[in-house]
């Protein structure tokens, strides 16, 4: 009898077995024989493709780690280009700011250039009143009064 853990080769099998039946084999254990030397050249097939599919899903695996990596890459660089441009925005923002501001302190100066025009004309005009009073009062008259 075989022992349980024993793992023999197909012919080693065949060997054995040929051995228990007396040195022959008849037909149906020859049919039983060939359906085990099936059995392994299917098992064997089966490793193969397995190692196959193992070598593929690795091959997978690896790329997509390097599009993961690339991908962080990626990640990295818009999140750089996100700042550039919010610190884009904020300076267009002090820039509005400034302009409004520099805007409103134009139309400030602006109105008051008028205001010291007009209080200037006004004390100009009380001048002159005040001045031909003076002249009219003390009988003076003005050069350009000859």
């Amino acid at each position: 009898m075989l022992p349980r853990a024993t793992h023999l080769t197909l012919d080693e099998f065949k060997a054995f077995y040929t051995g228990l039946k007396g040195g022959s084999v008849v037909s149906d254990d020859d049919a039983y024989l060939d359906e085990l030397e099936v059995n392994e050249e299917r098992a064997s097939d089966l490793d193969s493709k397995n190692g196959n599919d193992m070598a593929d899903l690795d091959h997978d695996i690896a790329k997509a780690d390097d599009e993961l990596e690339r991908m962080g890459d990626k990640e990295t660089e818009l999140m750089a280009t996100i700042k550039s441009l919010e610190e884009i925005a904020t300076s267009n923002t002090s820039l509005e700011e400034l302009l409004s501001k520099r805007t409103a302190e134009n139309e400030a100066f602006k109105q008051t250039l008028k205001d010291d025009d007009i209080d200037a004309v006004n004390v100009i005009t009380k001048v002159i009143v005040a001045l031909s009073e003076y002249y009219k009062n003390n009988k003076i008259r003005h050069q350009d009064q000859v």
